[in-house]
This record gives C-alpha cells, sequence and structure tokens, in this order.
C-alpha cells in the first residue's frame, strides 16, 4: 500500500515545478500538492494572514500519515505543521530550506532582503519574473531550469498581497527552537551554489536537527528543477532508506 507524500512549494511558485520528480516517487507513494494561496485556485481557502488558521487547515486537509518534501518557504511551514500534527507528520525533507532565512550570519542578508520586499511592493510582477532568474543562478543547467519555471509560474495572475505574507514570514519566522524539537525525522538537500539562500543555512539547520545533509555542486536554488534525478534519490534516501535491502 502506498503512503502519503504532501509537496509544500516555495515562494512565488506552484504545484508545476514538483512535475520534473513526481514521476520517481508517484509508484512508491500517493502525492499531494496544496496549491498556495497566492494562486488564486487554491483548495485551502485560507490566508496566510493568520498562520495558526492557515496551519490548521493544512493539518486538517491530511487524512493518513504523511511525509512532507518541502520547498524553500515551504519548510517553514512544514516545521509549524509537524508541530501542530505530530501524529501525522512522519518525515520532513527539506529542499533549498532553513528554519530562519533572514540572518546576516547563516542565511540571507537581512539589508538584501529588506530591498527585495520593497522591490515586490513597488513592481510586484517584475520582481517575480527576477527572482525566477536568481533562483537559476549558479546552476549548470541554469537556462534549462529556468525556462521550466518560466513555463511553470503565472505569475501575472498571482494575488500579491498573499505573496507579500510570504514574504513577511521568510522575513521574521525563526523557528530553529521547533526544528531542535522536531517530532519527526527529517533530511536536507541543497544546492551549493543556491543565490537564495546559501547552502550554509541548509548545512546549519541540519546540524541542529541532527538530521542528514545533502548538497549538489554546481545546483542554484531550484535544485528540484534542475537535477531532478539526484533529488529524486536523495528524497528516497531520506524518505526509505532501506528500500534496496
Amino acid at each position: 500500500m502506498k503512503s502519503d507524500i504532501l509537496l509544500l512549494t516555495g515562494w512565488g511558485s506552484t504545484c508545476d515545478v514538483w512535475k520534473s520528480i513526481i514521476p520517481a516517487l508517484q509508484d512508491r507513494y500517493h502525492i499531494n500538492c496544496v496549491t498556495p494561496s497566492w494562486v488564486p485556485e487554491n483548495e485551502l481557502a485560507v490566508s496566510m494572514h493568520d498562520l495558526n488558521e492557515y496551519i490548521a487547515a493544512l493539518a486538517a486537509s491530511i487524512n493518513a500519515a504523511t511525509q512532507v518534501v518541502a520547498w524553500s518557504l515551504g519548510g517553514l511551514l512544514a516545521i509549524r505543521l509537524a508541530m501542530a500534527a505530530p501524529k501525522r507528520i512522519t518525515n520532513i525533507v527539506f529542499i533549498a530550506s532553513a528554519a530562519r532565512f533572514v540572518d546576516l550570519e547563516t542565511a540571507i542578508d537581512p539589508a538584501w532582503f529588506e530591498t527585495f520586499q520593497s522591490d515586490f511592493k513597488n513592481r510586484p510582477e517584475a520582481t517575480l519574473k527576477k527572482f525566477l532568474t536568481l533562483q537559476t543562478k549558479g546552476d549548470e543547467f541554469a537556462q534549462t531550469a529556468l525556462r521550466q519555471l518560466r513555463a511553470s509560474l503565472p505569475v501575472d495572475r498571482y494575488d500579491y498581497n498573499e505573496c507579500d505574507l510570504g514574504l513577511s514570514m521568510l522575513a521574521n519566522l525563526n523557528l530553529d527552537r521547533e526544528l531542535k524539537r522536531l517530532p519527526c525525522s527529517a533530511g536536507f538537500i541543497h544546492g551549493e551554489c543556491d543565490a537564495v539562500l546559501p547552502v550554509r543555512a541548509g548545512r546549519a539547520a541540519a546540524a541542529k536537527s541532527g538530521a542528514k545533509f545533502y548538497s549538489i555542486p554546481a545546483a542554484g536554488h531550484a535544485v528540484h528543477v534542475s537535477h531532478p534525478q539526484l533529488v529524486s534519490e536523495y528524497i528516497l534516501d531520506i524518505l526509505d532508506p532501506g528500500r534496496d535491502e
């Protein structure tokens, strides 16, 4: 019997960014992706304005023990979800993610992020499109990954207020304590050349939680888009380490 996997995507993206890795997972798992709140057609119909309410709605959508694969901002949601519903979440794979995103020493420079937030408020669509390029910066397959991202993200249709709430989460949430007390297993996958969230942030988060850490050379922030086969292998190593025995 297949177990469940919940996919939680990153800021400004949609479920389409998972297309490249789903084929490697669907034989073993029942795949479920939650459409984020900035996409008009989303199943939760709850704003991120009240994060507790959003997490409660997310938990209510889970009917069985579930493993989570979370990219970037999705990692913060995954931590909060695991703390809110510890009996339902059995494992989390963090992709290009951490428990704290804005920190001068280990993560994103606060001054840079403040400028990014301001740019988004003034030019939301242009900033979202620019962010797609940043997600593939430094990646050996940057051009291919960027084409896939552009094709899958209808940024002109987004609810920009919800996007802004997502940025506020990234700016303000520090879930280091929750990560240390995570009531489930975990593993981290990170691109060595990530230009959004530095790889040191993923390493630090993995060390704090005692989790496995996998790094991929010459890979950027959208590592599951640019390196789907390797990321899929690492996901399976984390979720089912004894599968080949």
